[in-house]
């Protein structure tokens, strides 16, 4: 597993991943929402978000955009 530096959430994030036997994950978010996620306690998709009116820095790159879009 290839960790990168998140702000000191790392140790954090792989101790609930292997808490829950989580062995695989695939997620995109911007490191300015970690702590939003760690505080909710939950990852939510855009739309729930929205629907909470819970803010977040939406990502930007093109990949991000067309997953958004495939799966409205």
């Amino acid at each position: 597993m290839k960790i990168q530096k998140w702000g000191g959430y790392s140790s954090k994030f792989i101790k609930t991943l292997r808490e829950n036997d989580i062995n695989f994950i695939y997620h995109i978010t911007k490191l300015s929402n970690l702590s939003s996620i760690f505080k909710l306690k939950s990852l939510y998709s855009r739309q729930k978000l929205i629907a909470k009116k819970i803010y977040f820095k939406p990502q930007t790159n093109d990949l991000s955009k067309n997953l958004f879009l495939y799966n409205q």
